[in-house]
């Protein structure tokens, strides 16, 4: 991999110099530094991990700019800016919080213009009582002209092309947020709009949205990222939208969808999880108390220039619509000459390194082949969030985004290896983990052969109080914990009143609280 990665990154990456808990599955040095600033004080608001809140940034750029700009790809093809984002982390790791955090401008404005909208729509809906009275008065004077064969029918014809052609427009909705993640709330979004905003489908539960939407109707959703129609017909619902521009950003328990980044998934092999960024970030739970003193003036002021900052875009955005009315075409952001001979050249080395064997991206093929597509979406999001008024991309901008892509192509190298426990496994375990741990009450002293003192617990009292139940669950949760040499299973005999008896034990090898960190759920672990 040595002739495909470059030396940029140490030229234009600045490194963690903010404070702040970084992710390894998100390096800092691939973030331009006023995104990462940004990040670390959303990260102090918010105590989420890094990786989160970058996805919960970028969904929201796209939002904000897929619905005027596209990026010119490699080969010159527009690309729209459609991002999509998945979140895997549990329970108390700030997914809501932190994108609450980030779409509250968008929330906001979406409130204000909202009364506006109302109150064009009432006007809206009398115009076309209105029109629809002319229309009518129109329609019975053309059938008495017909029947008399008068020759006021010429007249008429031209009075009702007119008149057709002064129809009332509907207002078209404000709304860029989609939190009802049903074929009903997309229609709305997409059809009703009118096509002209682009669209965050935002879902904090996604593991019934994944099955039930995303997976049936996959080639739809596929097409939608590259800008294809989407054509979805069923009973109920009918949606046609000839040039989506559609973001996701969706969270989801890790344990409900353990099995997705398998290769014989439908999401792999649907061509879904190629159009994902997917994190696995890992849990900050233990380290939170870092964030318990109030933001500083600092961070105070860069998310308010965030906020400041989406507010005027969607003002623009607005504007511009109202302008020029519902119109498909859109700006384009272009790639310069050095940004073209790059890619190029590492399109051509990305290729030959994939054809040879044992390749770090074996079992990702599904996603490397779309590294240089995903490089060019990223660049042009950084570029803009640095100048919203810039039409080309950076060489800068763009090694950082072909960095940043790398870097999560091998993450999602590691937490897709197939021979990587599952999710539902880990957390049984750190759910053991933390029983033996705590419940001391249980403990017996042994000696063992080594003359090293253990504590342990009898395996039948475990059986008994062990908060994973099922006896399958958790003998696979002990085997992952033995593996990791935390534990080991074996028997010890015991006194018994005024014998020894010969049973099964757990011991504990590594009591410390570094071990319940170490086994938290984190891709970079296992």
């Amino acid at each position: 991999m040595e002739d495909i990665i470059h030396n940029s990154m140490t030229n234009f990456g600045t490194g963690h110099i903010f404070d702040g808990i970084p992710d390894k599955s998100l390096p800092d040095k691939l973030i331009p530094l006023n995104l990462q600033k940004l990040i670390y004080a959303y990260q102090h608001k918010t105590a989420s991990p890094t990786p989160t809140i970058f996805l919960a940034l970028m969904t929201v750029l796209s939002a904000v700019y897929s619905s005027n700009i596209d990026v010119e790809g490699l080969s010159g093809r527009r690309i729209p800016l459609n991002f999509y984002g998945l979140i895997m982390s549990g329970t108390g790791d700030g997914k809501s919080s932190a994108v609450s955090a980030v779409l509250a401008p968008v929330l906001e404005f979406e409130k204000k213009i909202n009364e506006s909208y109302v109150r064009n729509m009432i006007d809206f809906k009398a115009e076309k009582i209105i029109f629809n009275k002319q229309q009518k008065v129109l329609e019975k004077r053309l059938e008495k002209a017909i029947e008399n064969e008068s020759k006021g029918r010429i007249l008429l014809n031209e009075k009702i092309h007119e008149h057709l052609q002064e129809c009332p427009k509907e207002p078209i909705s404000p709304k860029i947020l989609l939190t009802d993640a049903s074929l009903r709330g997309l229609r709305d979004a997409l059809v009703d709009s009118g096509g002209s905003n682009a669209t965050l489908l935002v879902n904090p539960d996604a593991a019934g949205m994944i099955n039930d939407m995303l997976l049936k109707y996959a080639s739809n959703f596929c097409g939608a990222w590259s800008g294809d129609p989407i054509n979805i017909v069923q009973a109920h619902v009918k949606i046609y939208a000839p040039h989506p521009r559609l973001s996701m950003l969706l969270m989801v328990q890790p344990e409900l969808v353990e099995d997705i980044l398998d290769n014989d998934h439908k999401f792999i092999t649907s061509g879904l999880a190629a159009r994902f960024f997917i994190y696995n970030p890992a849990s900050l739970i233990g380290q939170k108390q870092k964030f318990y003193e109030p933001l500083n003036d600092e961070q105070v002021k860069t998310i308010e220039e965030w906020e400041n900052y989406i507010t005027h875009a969607l003002e623009k955005n607005r504007f511009y619509h109202i302008a020029v009315g519902d119109t498909f075409q859109k700006d384009v952001i272009k790639l310069d000459n050095d940004c073209i001979k790059f890619l190029k050249d590492h399109n051509v080395r990305l290729d030959s390194y994939m054809a040879s064997e044992h390749n770090e991206f074996d079992d990702i093929k599904w996603f490397a082949v779309r590294i240089v597509e995903h490089s060019c979406r990223i660049a042009a999001h950084f570029e803009l969030f640095n100048n919203p008024d810039s039409r080309i991309i950076s060489f800068r901008h763009l090694i950082m985004a072909f960095d940043l892509t790398l870097s999560y192509a091998r993450s999602l190298s590691h937490i897709s290896n197939p021979d990587r426990p599952k999710l539902s496994t880990i957390i049984k375990a750190q759910k053991i983990l933390s029983f033996l741990l705590t419940k001391k009450k249980y403990y017996r002293e042994v000696v063992a052969q080594n003359g090293v003192s253990y504590n342990v617990i009898r395996m039948d009292q475990f059986q008994r109080n062990s908060p994973v139940r099922k006896k399958s669950e958790y003998n696979e949760a002990l085997r992952l914990l033995e593996q990791h040499k935390i534990i080991s299973v074996e028997d010890a005999n015991l006194p018994n009143g005024m014998r020894f008896v010969n049973t099964t034990v757990i011991y504990i090898l590594q009591d410390s609280p570094y071990i319940y960190k170490n086994l938290e759920f984190n891709p970079s672990n296992f």
